[in-house]
């Protein structure tokens, strides 16, 4: 696969991360919690993906046991944590806040990136990062107070970003030695049992019995706004360094914007707008390829 072909899929992954809060937004008012959805998200995409294993490779189950910690980084401290900061933010504020909250996230990738594997820290990604970030804060409506914008839920987005920066991060580690589908499956398992002491789950069952229709939803985030992605920018992780793909995925804002204005009827700003306009920017600053220097060889002189 080539780096074009990976930054292709990377942006596909962010397009379907988009799609998330629309099944948040449709959740919460059937009584399912920010932290109950985060569950329902990962015990219905370990079980869809453990199924799939089973069918097409059982031997992608096999994990070596001094390897664990790795899972554990991508699922009980990145994905479960990142899902209940990230769906609380959703369910408190307006989608299109969250995931300009969520996407501070590359800041972090880049630094920690540059730290644990060396990565070089160029004027492009600069640039690219800091049009990312003004592109997601005139997303988010924080200037301009909109969106019951408070300073817990600040906080509680930015925990968002920092838990789904880390993801990049291990999932590094994870694409040496791990096919994409053994790497999602362990992710959830352990964002699943991650997510146990602050999800309630005694009330899930009474709660879904009232709402039948939360298995559909739970059925379409796993699919559509979980296996899918993760699968894609695991893919992708392979041939692109994680701070590039960080900044890639940076179409679910867009994505989530767009949603949250013509589904949810969020306001159109001028400030969303150049939001909108500054994350493209950092997506084709990145892909940008500087043209090889050419030396001149100077002629010898012929006596």
């Amino acid at each position: 696969m080539t780096k074009n072909s990976a930054t292709i899929i990377i942006l596909i992954s962010g397009v379907l991360w988009g799609t998330t809060s629309i099944f948040v937004k449709c959740m919460t008012p059937l009584g399912f919690s920010p932290a109950q959805i985060g569950i329902i998200r990962c015990v219905f995409s370990a079980a869809i993906m453990f199924c799939l294993i089973l069918i097409r490779r059982p031997s992608a189950l096999k994990i070596c046991l001094r390897d664990i910690w790795i899972f554990i980084g991508t699922g009980l401290i990145s994905n479960s944590l990142f899902n209940l900061c990230y769906f609380t933010t959703i369910a408190r504020s307006e989608a299109s806040i969250a995931v300009g909250l969520l996407y501070t996230s590359p800041i972090f990738v880049t630094v920690i990136s540059a730290i644990v594997f060396k990565d070089k820290i160029t004027k492009a990604k600069i640039i690219a990062v800091i049009s990312t970030m003004v592109g997601c804060i005139l997303l988010s409506g924080i200037l301009s107070n909109s969106g019951g914008m408070t300073i817990g839920i600040f906080m509680v987005g930015i925990g968002a970003g920092f838990f789904y920066g880390l993801y990049s991060i291990f999932g590094r580690f994870a694409v040496k030695d791990y096919s994409p589908l053994t790497i999602t499956f362990y992710t959830f398992l352990f964002a699943a049992f991650g997510s146990i002491p602050y999800s309630n789950v005694p009330s899930i069952p009474g709660i879904i019995t009232a709402s039948p229709q939360l298995i559909l939803w739970g059925i379409g985030i796993a699919i559509i706004g979980t296996i899918g992605p993760y699968v894609l920018y695991t893919i992708g992780l392979k041939y692109i360094e994680s701070s590039k793909a960080a900044v890639f995925a940076t179409m679910e804002p867009l994505t989530a914007s767009l949603i949250g204005i013509f589904m949810f009827h969020e306001p159109v700003t001028t400030l969303k707008i150049i939001g909108i306009l500054l994350i493209m920017l950092s997506t084709v600053i990145l892909n940008i390829t500087p043209p090889p220097i050419m030396i001149r060889r100077k002629k010898r002189s012929s006596h």
